[in-house]
């Protein structure tokens, strides 16, 4: 029986090529997209799960109160672990991972920087899992110089040739404080290969350097040293809550004398490895550079809307399927005519409707599976994941794949199944067309349905851009045109020589101008804090703070609104301030013009300064956020980049220029280079992916729903093929009839509208909330995307209308 179901089944795809073609098509774009974010969804939900023992793997963080402030870090004293090695029986393993901030790599004169090398105990292979691909993971990082690189690196910087036990040439600027010994390229042997860190942990590596070498340095090892991130692994049924609790005042049964004459608390915590993705976001001690976590944390709203998103999809094919099956069975009813006349029951009907409907969802799914596979590239490159259509084979997955096969092959057969099945066969056989009459209300429910959906993507994807666009124009103080930005990574040589620098750039007639700061409008920007007497520190102020020369104002076209700039008069100016209007009521002064004179103290340096200007507020940040409070100053080691000016017309002239002189003062240097307004542009990231995700997921839903509109023309025409035939004989002229059959698909989209748009409004409204300076839901943003839905649905509405109109009659007649 089964296999006459099948074949029958395969009989009619053959037979309805239009149809399987169609049902088939718009399925799998349904459920390719859902495949592919569902994959997405599962890589952000599946954060570092993937370790050995995940559960039992915890990070130390940090509670600190200082008297400059209170914060909350995810790096602790490198001290931490030691302590917790020798005294806490509880722990299986400890390892200490210490960023290398604009690290640099050279071999054989290809050289570049590095931003995800790290320090690490040769302990970290037995906390994580991390496979080697060459080497040995016990001894791979117990000797100081030694090395482990990721494939890629291995990859770009040996191609086919076995790295392991040769060296490389590694320059970090932390080291080259500590001792001078290592303020240059310094050799490291490499010891092992590992795979590619995957998407899906916060700890993404490339090169891995043995801590071994910063072992016994009393002014990295102390408690109030620099900040590692620690993580513990605990035996098994040891309680989290207990040994949180041991290690707590860790730091002040060591150190708890020192301490209190600092003035500091000390609580250790810890958090779960498979939670830090989402649910840690700690900043740190923000006056050091890159006291934070070691990527941007997840969000849990996008990776609502994505998953809303991905259904919506589904259901929109889902719904096609059901508009396009139940379309065709009214072709069928005298086949169940006949098949119940020579004895076919009830259930054997219904059996049969369903074999076939879940057939053509099996075919479905085959092509999803290959649109997924071609896609994922794409997406990958686009998203920033390493997702792989294997993911799939997990048990789970496979589960969750078979049950929607047969969910949705069910679903979208059970209507037409049952209905048919109902249907006598006098009725059929006397070629009665009350047949198909009981599917039309699913019809027009279904194209409502899926209209709607389209307009809601549709409107919000209009939102998303606007919100891009609104971002992108509005005015943010400062002048970023005609900007390159070059980068100093912290190289002390680099930074000695900033002047010499700039000098000989804008002797060159394609540079008009040049400014040093220590950061640039779009990157990252130091905190600081500022108090108002010598000696007392509560509370003080938390503020931005930049560091730049007095050309930074006129080059950044940033507006003084009292006082003045800081000028060629340096002597002075390292002693004074300037901050925006921001700061002004922050810091508690009434006006601008009351701020100037007032001498605050940095808490921090204990450096007592004058404010002397007061700058308009520019966006140093994108406008997801309104400006914060900012301070300026001048201090010359504190510089990290360098902007120039490039006269019009003269970019690549200039960039020559600038790259031949960079490499004649700084041999050994890599160059890099960056334009403001890309890297400005840099943090619109994440809206940007999603309006270009949100536009195609739109377009496949809307081209989708006019296929499901398709289906129900074609339905209707074929209920009303007489009536067409009979009224054209009568000299109805086929406009008229093309224009009386569409109107009933007018009213059905006009409902998909009016129920569109007000969930589309909110939805929009509550997204809208996440932003300091939003755009307006008016009209048009309501209103394009809901015309552009109905013209195209309507054009294919009068084009179908139009052929069954312009039939010939005796096709439809010849019967009567």
């Amino acid at each position: 029986m089964i296999k006459n179901y099948l074949t029958v089944a395969i009989r009619n795809i053959l037979r309805h090529k239009g149809y399987a073609t169609i049902n088939i098509a718009g399925l799998a774009l349904g459920i390719a997209c859902c495949i592919i974010l569902a994959l997405f969804v599962r890589n952000e939900l599946t954060y570092d799960r993937y370790h050995e023992g995940a559960e039992r793997i915890y990070r130390v963080a940090e509670h600190r109160k200082v008297p400059a402030g209170e914060f909350r870090s995810p790096q602790v004293s490198p001290a931490v672990a030691l302590a917790i090695k020798s005294g806490q029986p509880g722990v299986e393993n400890a390892v200490r991972i210490d960023r290398i901030f604009n690290g640099l790599i050279e071999r054989q004169g290809l050289s570049c920087y590095e931003d995800r090398m790290y320090y690490a105990d040769p302990e970290i292979f037995q906390v994580f899992s991390i496979p080697f691909v060459k080497g040995n993971p016990h001894s791979a990082l117990v000797e100081p110089l030694t090395v482990v690189i990721s494939e890629s690196i291995a990859a770009r910087f040996y191609g086919d040739e076995d790295p392991v036990g040769q060296t490389i040439l590694l320059k970090d600027p932390f080291m080259a404080r500590l001792n001078d010994e290592y303020s240059g390229l310094v050799e490291y042997r490499i010891t092992g290969v590992v795979e590619d860190a995957p998407s899906n942990t916060h700890f993404k590596y490339d090169v891995i350097v043995s801590l071994a070498i910063l072992a016994g340095n009393q002014q990295y090892e102390s408690w109030y040293g620099g900040g590692a991130y620690t993580y513990v692994k605990l035996r098994e049924g040891i309680d989290a809550i207990a040994f949180e609790e041991n290690i707590r005042r860790l730091a002040h049964e060591f150190e708890g004398s020192e301490l209190s004459a600092w003035g500091q608390e000390r609580d250790y915590y810890l958090q779960p490895l498979t939670g830090i993705h989402f649910d840690s976001k700690l900043t740190g001690f923000t006056m050091m550079p890159g006291r934070g976590e070691m990527e941007t944390p997840g969000n849990y709203v996008y990776l609502y809307i994505y998953s809303v998103i991905g259904l919506l999809i589904l259901v929109i094919g889902c719904m096609n399927f059901i508009n396009l099956s139940t379309a065709h069975s009214v072709r069928r009813a005298r086949e169940v005519g006949l098949r119940k006349v020579v004895g076919a029951g009830r259930f054997q009907l219904i059996g049969q409707y369903l074999g076939e409907s879940v057939t053509i969802t099996a075919i479905s799914l085959i092509m999803a599976l290959l649109l997924a596979e071609l896609a994922l590239p794409l997406f990958n490159e686009y998203a920033g994941t390493t997702l792989q259509l294997e993911q799939l084979l997990y048990p789970e997955s496979v589960m969750a794949v078979g049950g929607l096969v047969l969910f949705v092959g069910i679903v979208a057969g059970c209507y037409p199944a049952f209905v048919l099945a109902s249907i006598k066969p006098t009725l059929t056989l006397k070629g009665s067309s009350s047949a198909g009459t009981r599917g039309s209300f699913l019809l027009r429910t279904m194209v409502v349905g899926q209209f709607g959906i389209s307009m809601f993507l549709a409107i919000c994807t209009v939102t998303v851009h606007q919100q891009l666009e609104h971002m992108r124009s509005q005015g943010i103080g400062f002048d970023m045109e005609q900007k390159l930005v070059i980068p100093f990574r912290f190289d002390r040589h680099v930074r000695s020589r900033w002047e010499v620098l700039r000098s000989e750039l804008v002797a060159h007639h394609s540079i008009t101008g040049a400014a040093a700061s220590s950061s640039v409008p779009g990157r990252w920007t130091r905190s600081g804090f500022l108090s108002y007497e010598e000696g007392i520190l509560d509370p003080p102020k938390e503020l931005r703070f930049i560091s730049c020369d007095p050309n930074f104002l006129p080059l950044y076209e940033i507006e003084i609104v009292a006082g003045r700039p800081f000028s060629d008069s340096t002597d002075d100016d390292r002693r004074s301030f300037l901050i925006n209007e921001a700061a002004v009521s922050y810091l508690g002064y009434s006006s601008p013009e009351a701020a100037l004179g007032e001498r605050l103290w940095e808490s921090w340096l204990g450096r007592q300064k004058e404010i002397v200007g007061v700058t308009a507020n520019f966006h140093y940040a994108g406008l997801q956020h309104d400006v914060e409070p900012l301070f300026m100053e001048f201090s010359d080691s504190r510089f990290d980049a360098l902007t120039l000016m490039i006269a019009p017309g003269r970019i690549d002239e200039a960039l020559d220029y600038v790259e031949a002189k960079w490499s004649e003062l700084f041999p050994s240097t890599p160059f890099e280079a960056f334009f403001l307004d890309n890297a400005f542009d840099h943090q619109y990231r994440t809206e940007r992916q999603m309006g270009q995700l949100m536009s195609l997921l739109s377009g496949l839903g809307l081209t989708v729903a006019c296929l499901g509109l398709l289906g129900l023309v074609s339905f209707t025409a074929r209920q009303r093929a007489q009536e067409i035939a009979i009224r054209r004989v009568l000299g109805a002229p086929t406009s008229r009839i093309t224009l009386s059959m569409s109107v009933e698909s007018a009213v059905l989209i006009a409902l998909s509208g009016i129920v569109a748009c007000p969930l589309a409004y909110a939805a929009a409204s509550r997204w809208l909330e996440n932003f300091a300076h939003t755009t307006e839901i008016d009209v048009w943003t309501l209103g394009l995307p809901v015309g552009l839905a109905t013209i195209l649905s309507l054009t294919t509405v009068v084009v179908c209308v139009f052929r069954a109109a312009r039939a010939n009659p005796v096709e439809a007649l010849k019967y009567e």
